[in-house]
């Protein structure tokens, strides 16, 4: 189980810098920046994160 956590928080630290980049992208070009995100293991939460931050799953 640890092992699997350690796996989910790299995966939302790594989902939290595209966010960031794009963000940054957005502000410097001023349009919309379009980013996809796939795994197997997501899961209901993961995509409901996801979307939260206009990313498709």
């Amino acid at each position: 189980m640890a092992g699997y956590m350690r796996g989910t928080a790299r995966s939302y630290t790594r989902h939290a810098a595209v966010e960031i980049i794009a963000g940054i992208l957005r502000e410097e070009r001023s349009s919309d920046i379009l980013c996809y995100a796939q795994d197997p293991a997501y899961d209901n939460v993961d995509k409901g994160f996801l979307k939260h931050w206009n990313h498709t799953p």
